[in-house]
């Protein structure tokens, strides 16, 4: 639809998405430390050696296609190859946090790591708040309220900063939570970095 997702097929009949008074955040003891998320995506920048990430890349598929009826994969069983397109994509940002109190990056494509200048290990060690502007935090925390109480916007713009200060309009963009299960685990952002414009 918007030239990042796949169409969603047959998969999703059999899925339902997470009732919200059933997946309160602050219940998630795996949540606390960052659990899951930081363990899927533990070894460093996604290649062969922990197959791009792939159990987290599928996470994020799954909640993405439970949430709004698109997909990241082009199939749920999908290999690590396609997970590694995505790691190395130019184009297609992929990033996510973890779902702790003030939720810190795990996850983030090369395009990601481009756009905001910083190499795997400042990335993933950043909290996400820090993505945007002082002045823009408010409106970033209303986006994740959002995304919190619908599981999901298609159609996120807002303005971000890279680690050098150099700001960008992203535009179009999918915002979700990430469940594991019912336990929710983080959320995760796409959009093409051809879609926005610096600033």
């Amino acid at each position: 639809r918007k030239g990042c997702c796949y169409k969603s097929d047959g998969y999703l009949a059999g899925m339902s998405t997470p009732d919200a008074a059933d997946t309160d955040p602050t219940s998630n003891d795996d949540a606390a430390d960052g659990g899951l998320a930081r363990r899927l995506t533990a070894g460093g920048p996604p290649d062969i050696s922990n197959k791009w990430h792939a159990d987290w890349v599928h996470l994020l598929d799954q909640s993405l296609r439970k949430s709004s009826g698109t997909a990241l994969l082009p199939a749920p069983n999908a290999g690590p190859a396609h997970c590694s397109s995505i790691a190395f994509s130019d184009d297609l940002v992929l990033v996510s946090h973890d779902a702790t109190d003030d939720p810190v990056f795990n996850y983030a494509s090369k395009a990601a790591l481009d756009l905001f200048e910083m190499d795997w290990d400042a990335f993933t060690s950043t909290p996400s708040r820090l993505s945007a502007e002082p002045g823009e935090r408010d409106a970033r925390a209303e986006l994740l309220r959002r995304v919190t109480d619908d599981g999901y916007v298609d159609d996120y713009e807002g303005v971000r900063v890279s680690s050098t200060g150099r700001r960008f309009m992203v535009r179009d963009a999918y915002v979700w939570n990430v469940y594991d299960g019912d336990a929710y685990v983080g959320q995760a952002a796409l959009f093409r970095r051809s879609n926005c414009e610096m600033l």
